[in-house]
C-alpha cells in the first residue's frame, strides 16, 4: 500500500514538472493550431485561368493538403466538358504565410461560374476552425469578395505635381497620387540632384523620403530636402523606388525637374 502511494506521488511530481516546463516554453494544449482559409478568387488576364489565394491564419504550421476549385454551373449546360472540379496541391504553410496559384479550367472559361474554392478538401489538416475553408462567388449577401480583374484592386502611384520650393537648400514639394483601384502600402520616394551638366552621370545628392499608405484616388504632399542647392541643374524623383507596392503600371513612377539660375 505504501509503495503504491509512493509511486502515485512520483507520477504526480513528474506530471507537474512536465506541465511547468510546457507552460514555461509558452506552449499550451490549446495553442499551436493551423487555420486555413481561402482569401481571394481572382480572374487572370487569360480567360481560362483563375487564381486562388489561401492563407494559414492559425498559430501553427499546417501540413500539405489539396484545394478544389469547382464550377457550380451544373453538368446540364452544353459545354465542351463535363469536368467541374479542378484540384491543386497546397504546400505546408507556416503560421501567417499564404500561397496562390493560377488554375487553368479550360475548356471552361471564367464566365462559366459561379465558382467555389475549398481548401483542405479532404480534411487532412486538423484546424482550429473547420468551418471557414470555403469561398464562393457570387456572394449571397455575405460580403465575401469574389473574382475581380487582376488590375482592379491594385494601386497605381504617380507623381501628380512637384514644385521646387527652396532652391538654395534643395527642397522639393512632391504630390503623390494613387490613381489605382486598390490601396497602396507605404513606400519610398527618391530624390536625386544631379551635378550641373551631368544628368544621369553624376549625382550631387540622393535622399529618400517615406510616403504613407494611400487609399485609392488619395493624394498626399511630401517634402524632399536634399540639403544641397538645386540651381541650374536637373533633378529626378521616383515614387516606390524599392518596389514595395504592386501596381497596375510600374512605368509611370518617375518625374524629372529642371532648375534655372536662382536669384536672391
Amino acid at each position: 500500500m505504501k509503495q503504491a502511494l509512493v509511486q502515485h506521488k512520483v507520477a504526480l511530481i513528474i506530471y507537474a514538472a512536465l506541465a511547468v516546463l510546457t507552460f514555461a516554453n509558452g506552449v499550451s494544449p490549446q495553442e499551436g493550431t493551423p487555420d486555413l482559409v481561402v482569401k481571394e478568387i481572382v480572374f487572370e488576364n487569360v480567360p481560362s485561368k483563375i487564381r486562388v489565394r489561401v492563407l494559414n491564419q492559425g498559430t501553427a504550421a499546417s501540413s500539405s493538403c489539396y484545394l478544389a476549385l469547382q464550377s457550380l454551373i451544373g453538368t446540364d449546360s452544353p459545354l465542351a466538358t463535363k469536368q467541374r472540379v479542378w484540384s491543386i496541391p497546397i504546400p505546408a504553410l507556416e503560421a501567417g504565410k499564404g500561397f496562390s496559384n493560377a488554375i487553368d479550367v479550360s475548356p471552361l472559361m471564367q464566365t462559366n461560374g459561379p465558382w467555389r474554392a475549398i481548401i483542405d478538401r479532404s480534411n487532412t489538416v486538423a484546424e482550429s476552425n473547420e468551418n471557414n475553408n470555403t469561398l464562393a462567388y457570387p456572394t449571397t449577401g455575405s460580403g465575401i469578395p469574389g473574382p475581380v480583374s487582376p488590375n482592379r484592386r491594385r494601386a497605381d502611384l504617380v507623381i501628380e505635381h512637384f514644385e521646387l520650393t527652396d532652391p538654395s537648400n534643395g527642397q522639393v514639394k512632391v504630390e503623390v497620387t494613387n490613381k489605382g483601384g486598390g490601396n497602396s502600402a507605404a513606400c519610398t520616394l527618391r530624390l536625386i540632384v544631379w551635378e550641373p551638366g551631368k544628368f544621369e552621370h553624376k549625382e550631387a545628392k540622393t535622399v529618400f523620403v517615406k510616403v504613407q499608405a494611400l487609399h485609392s484616388v488619395q493624394t498626399i504632399a511630401v517634402i524632399a530636402a536634399a540639403g544641397v542647392p538645386i540651381i541650374n541643374t536637373k533633378y529626378s524623383m521616383y515614387i516606390d523606388i524599392s518596389n514595395e507596392v504592386v501596381e497596375t503600371n510600374e512605368d509611370n513612377n518617375r518625374a524629372e525637374g529642371e532648375a534655372g539660375n536662382s536669384k536672391p
